[in-house]
């Protein structure tokens, strides 16, 4: 199997378990409406990085890509898929509810997952799937880990993305950080002359 998920702590899904509960027994609206989201694929869990503009703006790129939390791909009784993340402090010792979530990001990254796997260059090793966020950049992206000593990591971006990406397109690590880098300086020289 080519795709390796990763496996949360148990404080993780703990915290999952009792937060899903509580959305499901609450009386909101918006929360009954959330909790039609059923227990996570126990096969989907996967950690959710961050990078920092000035990492991405001086090429220090996803080498400095924080873990901030975990995430869980859910389906709804109408077959409707949403996510849960459980985020977690610097030390990973403390977990905390995060959200609940349905759209295009969520539906995306299942379509990703299902179209990458038979593509040769993820067919032929074994990778773990990443979500890799660029907040400063609204870019979301799966990150394939590859778990070989080659280490030859792929980032697939997830629709909706910047047109400086192409959203499903596999991406060598360096491929991706170049479309990003030149924006990333140019966002980041904006930001601090906002700041002067």
């Amino acid at each position: 199997m080519p795709l390796a998920f990763g496996k949360p702590p148990k404080a993780s899904l703990d915290v999952l378990s009792e937060s899903v509960k509580k959305i499901r027994h609450s009386n909101s609206q918006l929360q009954a409406t959330e909790a039609a989201i059923n227990a996570p694929d126990p096969e989907s869990p996967h950690q959710v990085f961050s990078v920092r503009l000035d990492d991405l703006a001086s090429g220090a790129g996803i080498r400095h890509a924080k873990p901030v939390s975990w995430r869980y791909l859910m389906r709804s009784d109408a077959n409707e898929i949403g996510s849960a993340e459980v985020s977690f402090n610097e030390a990973a010792t403390k977990h905390t509810f995060a959200k609940i979530s349905r759209g295009p990001f969520d539906t995306g990254t299942v379509e990703t997952l299902r179209n990458i796997e038979s593509r040769p260059e993820i067919r032929n090793g074994v990778f773990e799937p990443r979500l890799l966020k660029i907040p400063a950049l609204q870019t979301v992206a799966l990150w394939l880990k590859d778990q070989s000593p080659f280490a030859q990591d792929f980032i697939v971006p997830i629709a909706p993305t910047r047109s400086e990406l192409t959203a499903g397109k596999l991406y060598r690590t360096d491929e991706f950080e170049s479309a990003l880098q030149g924006l990333a300086k140019m966002k980041l020289a904006k930001k601090n002359e906002e700041s002067n």
